[in-house]
């Protein structure tokens, strides 16, 4: 009799998933047709036959993974709570389209009778559509999860001015500008206008766009001039001595990060110091990981709302940076290009996106932007995770292992002495900043669990580390403080 094979990393990888509820009575308790579908990943895994148990993956991360999110991290008393519920068996729905296409039709069937679930429909065509295979499918769909989340928020009228100026970049500013310089670009091209005249339309028209677009928009969600209301925001607030102070500290990591990268490119100590040039690369795009625990640990608990502000501020930034570089517009997109493409990826080779450092930037930001949704801007540890987890754990397990990692993990590749240095990194600092009081306190029994569980989904799982473990490491830390 032949007994059926498990992989003991898949069985891990869905385990870490599916054990979340067994940490909070409010998910247990609450029976429906969720609990079931939630740990439909583990059927499908264990009971299915060898050609269909892949499928637990996408169903994995579509729906347990929201679902876990949204009920254990949010709860039902949440705002949103029902609009998402419905995006949850949606992108199970979408799960099962991916190897049964009858499918589609319930799919259809769900668009036309929820609204909320067409405008979801629409955000992950559009933004699988706009950024052409940089990110795999699930990565796509998680994604416009959160950007469907942010838009109900907005449209229902539940957004405070940080969620709407969140809204101008992601729903507004970024779709308009990509339209309109698609179009402007076939044009200059019908046309033969040289590649500084075309760059000079794109930029002029992004001006345009961000000032009578975007401007206005934020203008109307927030009741006044969205340039008056920052500047208020940093120097006539009754906190504005606080966040000039963390802006001199950012500018003050900044140049010093400005500085070491110019040393570690002219000198010649880190080239003899690493073996390889692939140890050296891996060296030189995790001091961006440690520039981001340096800019931001100390920062998070000190204001998180300006932390909030700062993060949207940024990933502006990073976006129409990223745009200069993918049209190659004059004179700067070749020189960010080439910057750029020494510290890539093969996952930054998929598509036309560099995406490794906007990936970064937003999953520290997820956990502030959770917790800002469900109880405002509260000092707490749980806005750490997210640079406890890709600017120390993944930092630390990337360099530990490939310096001296001899144990390989069959699945990922990944080594046992870097998953050790994740975990022991992230409990570590945790501990750390709390005795600094940069974060409030967190049991050690909950520091270990969460260090050694986020360690593990770590070493497991093919999934996008920047997107995934901020995610889960957030809602891990809701459900043990919970119980």
């Amino acid at each position: 009799m032949n007994l059926p094979f498990f992989e003991i990393e898949i069985v891990l990888e869905i385990f870490s998933i599916l054990f979340l509820p067994l940490l909070s009575d409010s998910y247990i308790s609450y029976a429906s047709f969720s609990n079931i579908t939630f740990f439909l990943p583990a059927f499908i895994y264990f009971l299915a036959n060898p050609k269909e148990k892949c499928f637990y993956e996408p169903l994995l991360w579509l729906s347990s993974f929201p679902f876990a999110i949204l009920c254990i991290g949010f709860g039902r008393d949440s705002l949103l709570f029902h609009e998402m519920y419905m995006v949850c068996f949606y992108n199970a729905a979408i799960a099962f389209n991916l190897k049964l296409p009858f499918f589609s039709y319930l799919l259809k069937g769900l668009q036309t009778g929820f609204v909320p679930l067409q405008l979801h429909a629409t955000i992950t065509e559009a933004f699988i559509e706009i950024t052409r295979n940089s990110f795999t499918f699930i990565e796509a769909v998680l994604i416009s999860t959160g950007l469907s989340s942010v838009a109900y928020a907005t449209f229902l009228n539940e957004a405070g001015p940080l969620v709407s100026v969140l809204a101008g970049v992601l729903l507004i500013s970024v779709p308009s500008l990509v339209l309109l310089n698609s179009c402007l670009l076939q044009i200059c091209s019908s046309c033969k206008l040289t590649k500084e005249k075309s760059s000079l339309l794109v930029y002029a028209a992004s001006i345009l766009v961000v000032i009578f677009v975007s401007r206005l928009w934020v203008s109307k969600r927030i009741q006044q001039k969205p340039e008056y209301w920052v500047f208020a925001q940093i120097f006539l607030s009754p906190y504005s001595k606080k966040r000039i102070t963390i802006l001199i500290w950012w500018v003050m990591c900044l140049s010093s990060y400005i500085g070491f990268i110019i040393c570690s490119h002219n000198g010649s100590f880190f080239r003899d110091y690493f073996g390889s040039k692939g140890e050296l690369l891996n060296f030189r795009r995790k001091t961006y990981h440690a520039l981001i625990v340096f800019m931001f640990l100390p920062t998070y608990c000190t204001d998180p709302y300006f932390v909030h502000l700062a993060f949207s501020g940024v990933l502006f930034s990073f976006l129409f940076i990223e745009g200069i570089r993918v049209l190659r517009l004059e004179p700067f997109g070749e020189m960010i290009h080439k910057f750029l493409w020494q510290y890539t990826d093969n996952r930054d080779h998929r598509g036309p996106l560099i995406i490794s450092h906007i990936y970064l930037l937003i999953g520290c930001a997820i956990p502030v932007w959770f917790s800002h949704a469900l109880r405002g801007p509260v000092a707490s540890a749980e806005l750490l995770v997210g640079v406890l987890c890709l600017g120390c754990g993944d930092s630390m397990a990337s360099i530990i292992g490939k310096k001296y990692g001899r144990t390989r993990i069959h699945r990922t590749g990944k080594t046992l002495e870097g998953t050790a240095a994740f975990s022991v990194s992230v409990f570590v600092v945790l501990q750390l900043a709390h005795r600094m009081h940069i974060c409030p306190h967190v049991s050690l029994r909950n520091t270990l669990a969460m260090s050694v569980c986020t360690a593990m989904l770590e070493a497991v799982s093919l999934e996008n580390d920047n997107l995934i473990l901020p995610m889960y490491m957030w809602v891990l830390y809701r459900a043990l403080e919970n119980t």
